[in-house]
């Protein structure tokens, strides 16, 4: 007589290391989210096959290292390099790429990684985590 509450099931969480953005993307980031992204589409269409009211779609999260020591010693390099360009009058941005702050120079990276993901069809993440948005909770 096991009379336990059946629970529902749970759905599945995929999380992925997405890049770190101190560069432009190059042929083997794309060859990695490319095959990523064929399985995830193989998952989803399993889930769209064998629909379970009680199961949540699959969820794609990924990470984007945007706080990183190559970052702040790509940064330094345009500094240096900045120094002898025209630049905003702050410092901060000589020409396109060249960002001297990190988180800038990270955003610059990532909007451009986006584009080429774009480019190669790779769905979007349904939840993307920064780190410079999660650091404090890193550090502890």
């Amino acid at each position: 007589n096991d009379k336990r509450k059946e629970q529902p099931r749970r759905g599945t969480a995929w999380y992925v290391c997405g890049p770190t953005v101190y560069d432009s993307a190059h042929l083997g980031h794309g060859r990695t989210y490319v095959s990523l992204d064929i399985l995830r589409r193989v998952a989803l269409h399993n889930y769209s096959q064998n629909n379970n009211p009680q199961r949540p779609r699959p969820m794609y999260v990924m990470n984007i290292t945007d706080v990183d020591d190559k970052i702040i010693k790509r940064s330094m390099e345009n500094i240096n390099s900045n120094s002898s360009c025209d630049n905003d009058g702050n410092g901060t941005k000589s020409e396109k790429g060249k960002e001297a702050d990190p988180l800038s120079l990270a955003r610059h990276y990532e909007r451009e990684f986006w584009q080429d993901m774009d480019a190669l069809n790779v769905m979007r993440p349904d939840v993307v985590c920064r780190v410079s948005e999660h650091v404090e909770m890193t550090i502890v």
